[in-house]
């Protein structure tokens, strides 16, 4: 036991005299991280300004009354989420303005449209979207045409009834009473926000994007901060782990105390990594709102509560390192299995963008686990299941690293 942990006071003053050289990597790496997320924040912001407002185009003889209705209409939803820009367009330039994206969507409405209604010669309106019009603006307006569409096609139901019955029972007035019950149903479509009730309800478990950059950020941040660790992680070579079995320290042992050791040099530069935000939202107004970072004191409160994540991401660096044996290799192998886990975890973007394929796999990556366990420690609270679970691929790793290491011995033996 002693010898052991003599070896593992020599294996932790080694990797620090590399510490200078990992924090200057981190340092890096929080600069490339920054840069990238500030990328993906201003794509979504840009998205955002272009979905809205939503432009309409509308074509249609002048003076049209149907025009002047459903401007009205779509202004008196006030708490409508998108607002609509309309334009008067001719037919063509519509199109071509549909086609390069500069407009949404087109109405074409048919010459003394609401006449035709209540004539009985029901023309129909066209609402046209482009071919790879996806989004979710252009979604609600097809099915609003749809229930449009029906609902304009029950008032000509009950007008053919109302004709039916007056013709079956010879009653007087017909036509007088056709126009007052169509000019009914057009009121009630024009005063047709007074019966649509919007609503919000406060949603349980949304997470501003900001938070889950933020946390996905320190997460990456974690995991490839291993390519920085390539020297204090080489294997040592066998003769040298022989040894240390011939000295009363298997090979479990080896793996558990640089295990041990490459954690307090990386508790290191993490705390070096707080002490750098502590001290900037000391001397700034800088603080994230809603959760327990508001002040110094919860941002090392945060710190606490994600070394789980700490110790995570040390043991998958160490796996890297171990089983491929060779600087380069671990390097390539850390690179390519973060960036793969990230991107299936929604490190980059909402989880709810990836194919439902995707993502009923992420809740299986060790990412995607550490992301929830942060967000939850942002907020203060601890989740468990994912607690759980990163304590399990913390013990798979071990288990792995010890079993190839004694494979290999074991192979060594037999040469």
């Amino acid at each position: 036991m002693k010898t052991w942990k003599q070896y593992i006071l020599l294996e932790t003053k080694r990797m620090l005299k590399s510490l200078p050289g990992v924090c200057l990597g981190s340092l890096l790496l929080t600069a490339c991280l920054i840069g990238i997320f500030t990328l993906f924040q201003l794509n979504s912001s840009r998205q955002e300004s272009k979905s809205s407002p939503v432009d309409i185009g509308i074509v249609a003889k002048k003076d049209e009354p149907f025009i002047d209705w459903m401007i009205t209409t779509a202004e008196k939803i006030d708490n409508a989420k998108y607002t609509c820009r309309f334009q008067r367009l001719e037919e063509k330039a519509a199109d071509a303005k549909l086609k390069s994206g500069k407009i949404d969507m087109v109405f074409l409405i048919p010459e003394n449209y609401i006449a035709s209604i209540i004539n009985g010669e029901n023309k129909h309106l066209t609402i046209r979207f482009g071919n790879s019009q996806s989004t979710i603006v252009s979604f609600l307006f097809r099915e609003l045409s749809h229930a449009a569409s029906a609902f304009i096609l029950d008032t000509e139901a009950g007008i053919y009834s109302m004709q039916e019955y007056y013709e079956k029972h010879r009653l007087p007035d017909k036509a007088e009473d056709e126009l007052d019950l169509n000019l009914q149903y057009i009121k009630e479509i024009v005063s047709l926000e007074k019966g649509i009730q919007t609503e919000e309800i406060a949603t349980e478990d949304t997470t501003p994007l900001f938070q889950q950059y933020l946390v996905s950020a320190l997460v990456l941040f974690l995991f490839f901060r291993g390519l920085a660790c390539s020297k204090i992680l080489a294997v040592q070579n066998r003769a040298f782990q022989d040894k240390l079995a011939q000295k009363g320290i298997g090979y479990p042992q080896q793996i558990l105390a640089r295990g041990i050791a490459f954690f307090i040099t990386a508790l290191a530069s993490y705390l070096f990594l707080f002490i750098l935000a502590g001290t900037i939202m000391a001397v700034s107004p800088l603080s994230i709102p809603n959760t327990i970072c508001t002040t110094v004191r919860g941002v090392w409160e945060f710190a606490f509560r994600c070394i789980p994540i700490l110790l995570l991401s040390t043991s998958f660096i160490q796996l890297a390192y171990e089983i491929t044996e060779d600087s380069m290799g671990g390097i390539l192998f850390l690179f390519f299995s973060i960036l793969a886990m990230g991107l299936c975890s929604g490190c980059f973007y909402p989880r709810s963008y990836l194919p439902q394929a995707l993502q009923a796999a992420a809740p299986l990556f060790p990412v995607w686990q550490a992301c929830r366990y942060g967000l939850s420690a942002l907020q203060g609270s601890f989740h468990a299941p994912s607690f759980l679970y990163m304590a399990g691929c913390l013990a798979l790793c071990f288990f792995f690293m010890a079993l190839r290491r004694r494979y290999c011995a074991h192979i060594q033996t037999h040469i």
